[in-house]
């Protein structure tokens, strides 16, 4: 995109982003911004006089003067989305009210005044709901150049879970009104992993209610940009867009997303083209198999942990601001139960037998510990050659293995202790703390540390050792569990 930046003048600024817009618009693509707050931080250094009240008329009207200035700046901006959200505290009605007076207003004004611009108005469900948009916006309804879409958080912060999540009946709702929606799906799990289960997703996209009133979805993290990798301990990794070093996570999402019934032996192919030198069967099912186990643990906890800092599964930690940092079997046992939507039964109900039919903890720690082990038979047979691209990716399967492998013990241990199986659930978590330290060698071996938006991995990948290691010493465990424990 030429010389262009985003440092500069005022004037190189807005060139900057119409040359981003035009671009994308030359791939097929819309461009669009997003306000999901009502922070001023910046304004109020130029303007002291604009506060984040709400019932500042101050702000309000700055900020009907900015959206007007931000549509009539870029021709070629072809929509934005708001929300009652961060910074706002008043009741629905009030939040949502707020955002009409000062964006919604701003959108109508403008587009009646300028009938020839399309425009597309997209309003998030947080701390407002279908009812109220349809009611506080109806002015809105008579403008033909204008489409108004409502937007909801589908998974909160775990799209890898359930694959039926059930997080609320807004897109029923809107359904009903006659509202079209955006489903949010938020990856706040997986930073580092290039995860990839196709059937997962499969199932994801199979399992969208009213699908015909979906416009579309959008996929990412909040608060973490991903531009260009900078973490990677080979130098050879770093510099590539982010997009491009989680190249089969993107992919399967970007294909089966718009061909559900895109075959396995697509991503096959992809493969073999990828990586001639190798087996593209064995390495397709062992990077499936490592994938598979992950959203399996975050389903079994998500009831009461939905959000990002809540729940980090890399890591196995949460904000220690708001939380309680690493987490512990102890939470995984007393504070969770399943995410909504799931079909598996809790920790707790698995402890006192009563799962009533449903799948226990016991057996899905079996089958993610079965996945990941023939995940590791199989990629221990797959050799890189020099290949820094396909040595990644081997990694990146060892990683998910040891992780998934971590999870199946914890989660066995968290349930033992439970019920009461203290020896058992030492047992457990001595193995658990054993394959705590092949995972975190190796991502300590592959990257380096970073801060995302709830968690500073600090100063190395051994940040979680202690923590890990006092839940198999405070169940009794005597000592550091040795790796010879592993094949025994």
């Amino acid at each position: 995109m030429g010389s262009s930046s985003i440092s500069g003048t005022h004037e190189q600024r807005v060139a900057f982003w119409r040359e981003v817009m035009q671009y994308a618009h030359s791939r097929g693509m819309k461009f669009y911004f997003f306000n999901w707050n009502v922070y001023v931080d910046y304004a109020k250094d130029q303007y002291p006089e604009i506060t984040q009240s709400l019932d500042n008329p101050t702000t309000i009207d700055y900020m009907n003067k900015c959206i007007k200035a931000l549509i009539d700046t870029y021709p070629d901006l072809d929509g934005f989305g708001i929300t009652a959200g961060d910074g706002m505290s008043k009741s629905s009605e009030d939040n949502t009210s707020w955002t009409y007076n000062a964006i919604g207003k701003a959108v109508n004004d403008y587009l009646t005044e300028n009938p020839s611009r399309k425009f597309n108005l997209i309003h998030r469900s947080v701390y407002s709901n279908p009812q109220l948009f349809d009611s506080i916006y109806a002015s809105l309804k008579t403008l033909s150049n204008l489409t108004l879409n409502f937007s909801f958080k589908y998974a909160q912060a775990h799209m890898y879970s359930t694959t039926t999540p059930r997080w609320g009946a807004a897109i029923e709702s809107a359904s009903e009104l006659g509202i079209k929606t955006w489903i949010t799906i938020r990856n706040d799990d997986y930073f580092y992993i290039n995860w990839g289960d196709p059937q997962f997703v499969r199932d994801y996209m199979a399992g969208i209610p009213n699908k015909q009133d979906v416009v579309s979805m959008y996929i990412g993290s909040d608060g973490y940009n991903p531009s260009r990798t900078y973490f990677c301990k080979n130098e050879a990794m770093n510099g590539q867009l982010e997009v491009e070093r989680r190249w089969y996570m993107e992919m399967l999402w970007g294909r089966i997303s718009y061909n559900p019934q895109t075959s396995d032996d697509a991503f096959k192919n992809v493969l073999a083209t990828r990586f001639p030198t190798v087996s593209s069967d064995n390495l397709f099912q062992a990077w499936t198999l490592a994938s598979r186990p992950l959203p399996k643990v975050t389903e079994l906890i998500m009831g009461n942990w939905s959000l990002d800092f809540h729940w980090y599964p890399e890591a196995c930690w949460s904000d220690p601001g708001r939380c309680t940092g690493f987490r512990t079997i102890d939470g995984f046992a007393n504070e969770t139960t399943v995410a909504k939507g799931s079909s598996l039964c809790d920790i707790a109900n698995s402890a006192a037998g009563t799962c009533d039919g449903k799948k226990s903890s016991y057996e899905v720690a079996d089958e993610m510990q079965a996945d990941a082990e023939k995940a590791l038979s199989l990629i221990n047979a797959v050799k890189s050659n020099g290949n820094v691209d396909l040595d990644m990716a081997i990694n990146n399967i060892r990683q998910m293995s040891y992780l998934s492998i971590y999870y199946a013990h914890k989660v066995r241990g968290a349930t033992f202790k439970k019920a009461g199986q203290i020896e058992k659930a030492r047992k457990s978590m001595a193995l658990a703390y054993c394959w705590w330290i092949n995972y975190s060698r190796a991502m300590e071996e592959t990257y380096y540390t970073d801060s995302f938006r709830n968690l500073s991995i600090n100063p190395d990948w051994k940040f979680g050792d202690e923590a890990a290691l006092k839940e198999y010493t405070d169940l009794g465990g005597q000592g550091v569990p040795s790796s010879e424990i592993i094949s025994n």
